[in-house]
Parts: structure tokens; C-alpha cells; sequence
């Protein structure tokens, strides 16, 4: 992966740092992993927009199923991350 595609998925430093501060959007845990909450297509990572923190238990159970996930917590993970990477 060269650097600007390392920017543009996983975005600019603020934005990790953002996510290290409020720590996992379920949890609070600081340790936080950038979970994507769409793919960019055709085995592409979506860009950096569309990622959220989530800590490494609640990223997998994200993985095991994003729709059961989204309904256990309540949450639109694509609303949140368009809504805070936009603020």
C-alpha cells in the first residue's frame, strides 16, 4: 500500500487521533481499531470517511454481521461516520 492510499483509507492523523480521544463508539475503550463500515468495491477499503473506532471486540462482531450489529446497538454506523468525519 503506498502512502496515499494508506491517507486515503485510513485517513489524517487527527482523525485516529479523534477516535483515540472518544475511544470505541460502543464501549469507550480507548483501543481503538478504524473499522470500516462499507467496502470501497471490488475488494477495495472504502476511504477514510467511512470508518469509525471500534475496539477489537465489537470491530470483529462487526465483521460476523454488520446489520445484526447495527440492530443490537441501535446505531447506523454509515450515518455516524459521514456525520462526524463531515464535523
Amino acid at each position: 500500500m503506498t502512502r496515499a492510499d494508506f491517507r486515503r483509507v485510513y485517513g489524517p492523523p487527527e482523525w485516529r487521533g479523534y477516535w483515540e480521544q472518544r475511544g470505541c463508539l460502543i464501549c469507550g475503550d480507548r483501543r481503538i481499531q478504524l473499522a470500516h463500515v462499507r467496502t470501497g468495491g471490488m475488494g477495495r477499503k472504502a476511504d477514510w470517511t467511512d470508518t469509525v473506532g471500534l475496539c477489537d471486540g465489537h470491530h470483529r462482531e462487526h465483521h460476523r454481521g454488520a446489520a445484526t450489529f447495527e440492530a443490537r446497538y441501535r446505531i447506523d454506523l454509515r450515518a455516524t461516520a459521514s456525520t462526524i468525519a463531515t464535523t
